[in-house]
């Protein structure tokens, strides 16, 4: 990125672990899909089948893989922007993905999101002021008038806006501005936990150093906990604490960021890593491994592995045996395939 990111704090090592603010259990959803024998159906797209995560209060956890794998999907289930087929989603210790919509409202206004394309998710017709302040009128925060607009203006301003800009309309601005206008927005009701499904990717590179700067101060001003949905693997490793690797609606590995990084264990998360440019003194993009082949249809998923169609140490056994998530250090989970699981040493947990 040419503009410059902050200086990471140094990590926060919290003993005992605090209680998990979200937590995700075998999530699962399948898009039925039509055509069959007298109008029935004809199969299913097995969009997120089986997913499961924790998130600490005031945690970043990611979600990275190729387009496809099911990450925005799962951003969308646990905002119940989506029906779950099958799982739970405990919100602060509330199973929330069977509550009646009827309860929903104080969730949401806890949980809130931020949505990838800045151009797309703003209301064309709405002042800023009403796109800002709508969370506050459906919630019913603060009184009518000068004190929902102050309440508005206020949060411009904690965006790197300004209190002028409550009367313009979202064409008005560029892209980064624009997304500021989409995390006032999700400011606004005071939530804990923000869903940011790739919320810097379709602005410029420059650009995208700023919102990711401005997510870490409101994240430590405020105490916000991230679900951070992107294929952006540069942009994971600065902003998350831990990350969860996600192939055709599985979570294939699970650790801690600079673990993950620095000791990658799936062949899949390899490729992932592979595929980084890397750029030497002259600036040209070395060769490396990365991924091969493309990801499957999730309608028609291979059997056993997954990954095994794409995988370079693939052997017969893999397209059978279906690998299980499993724990080979304290934090660190990686679905053991045959093809390498003979390698790995779990340690027993406590």
């Amino acid at each position: 990125m040419s503009a410059t990111i902050d200086a990471a704090p140094e990590a926060d090592l919290r003993e005992p672990r605090p209680d998990w603010l979200l937590e995700v259990a075998d999530l699962a959803k399948h898009f039925p899909i039509g055509g069959g024998l007298l109008g029935g159906l004809a199969g299913s797209v097995r969009a997120v089948d089986g997913v499961s995560f924790q998130i600490a209060r005031g945690e970043t956890l990611a979600l990275v893989g190729e387009s496809g794998c099911g990450k925005s999907t799962t951003g969308r289930l646990v905002m119940r922007l989506l029906e779950p087929t099958a799982g739970s989603v405990r919100y602060d210790g509330q199973d929330i993905a069977s509550l009646p919509k009827s309860r929903m409202k104080d969730y949401r206004k806890q949980l809130q999101i931020i949505f990838q394309d800045p151009y797309s998710s703003l209301d064309p017709r709405m002042s800023v002021g009403r796109i800002v302040g709508e969370g506050l009128a459906i919630h019913h925060i603060g009184q009518r008038g000068a004190d929902r607009r102050a309440r508005v203006e206020q949060l411009l301003e904690q965006v790197g806006l300004s209190a002028d800009d409550v009367d313009r309309f979202p064409h008005q601005f560029s892209g980064g501005q624009r997304q500021r206008i989409s995390i006032a927005r999700a400011l606004a009701t005071d939530p804990e936990l923000i869903v940011c499904d790739e919320p810097v990717s379709a602005l410029d590179v420059s650009v995208q150093a700023q919102i990711i700067n401005l997510l870490k101060d409101l994240q430590r001003e405020r105490g916000l906990s991230y679900l951070f949905v992107s294929h952006d693997l540069n942009v994971v490793r600065y902003i998350a604490d831990r990350v969860c690797v996600m192939y055709l609606g599985e979570i294939v590995e699970s650790a801690p960021t600079e673990e993950l990084f620095a000791d990658p264990v799936h062949p899949y998360t390899k490729g992932l890593l592979d595929a980084i440019p890397q750029f030497d003194a002259v600036r040209k993009v070395s060769e490396r491994a990365g991924l091969r082949g493309e990801i499957a249809d999730p309608s028609n998923m291979p059997t056993g592995c997954r990954f095994h169609p794409r995988c370079p140490h693939a052997t017969p056994e893999c397209s059978v045996v279906e690998p299980q998530l499993t724990e080979i250090s304290p934090s660190h989970s990686v679905a053991a395939c045959p093809c390498f699981s003979s390698t790995l040493v779990a340690e027993p947990t406590a």
